[in-house]
Formats: C-alpha cells, structure tokens, sequence
C-alpha cells in the first residue's frame, strides 16, 4: 500500500514498497472448572495466556506478537496454553471473529492477514 522510488547508484527510479496485513479479531470465551489449586489471579492468568499465543494487548497495556502473519488461530493449542495455568480440571473453549458467534472450531487466517485479540474480547468464566 505503501510505495516510494529508490535512486539506485546509476540514478534509475525503483519502487520500494510494503502493505500492512490485515488484522483479524479474535474472540474468545473460557468455561473453566478448578480445584484449589487454581491461584487467586488464575482468571487473569489464563486470559494473557491466551492474549500472548494469540497477540494482543492485556489489561496492563502490555502488548505481545502472538501468532504470526498467515498463522491460523487453533483451538487445541489455546487449550493446551490454558492448562499451564495450575489448579484446572477442566476446560471448554469458543472462539470466532465475531463475539456472538463463537465456535469450537479453528480460525482460518488468510493470505497477508494476522490475528489479534486484547483482553476486553477474552471473557473467562
């Protein structure tokens, strides 16, 4: 989207440019069932376990790469990232590009395209 002409050493003109990739928004939703085990700040735990495989921005205004350009949002491995957390039995996990329509299902992130989230769009019950 971005292009400017470079002079080489001969003084010919050469177009230089680059595009941003499309961000796609992810939003997830987290059913957890704990034992005592599971801390007191778990819940905010998990949610930047997820904001930080993903990428995003946390409460805290801490921003993380995540997955990279073309990666697809895959609905194991937020399972997987979500039992490092301790004191978690179990785990149910819904996710999609849109908040009311949430699926177990993986996010196919296309060509020239990367995926975000933040923690307003990470609801962990």
């Amino acid at each position: 989207e971005t292009v400017v002409n470079v002079m080489d050493s001969k003084g010919i003109a050469h177009p230089i440019g680059f595009s941003r990739p499309e961000t796609v928004t992810v939003y997830v939703n987290v059913a957890l069932v704990t034992n005592s085990d599971f801390p007191t700040n778990g819940v905010n735990q998990v949610r930047t376990r997820i904001i930080q495989h993903i990428g995003g921005t946390d409460e805290n205004e801490v921003i993380y790469a995540g997955l990279g350009l073309e990666e697809n949002v895959v609905h194991s491995q937020l399972i997987s990232a979500i039992y490092l957390v301790p004191g978690i039995d179990d785990v149910s996990v819904t996710l999609g590009t849109s908040p009311d329509q949430l699926t177990e299902t993986n996010i196919i992130i296309g060509r020239r395209a990367v995926a975000e989230t933040d923690w307003q769009k990470v609801v962990v019950n």
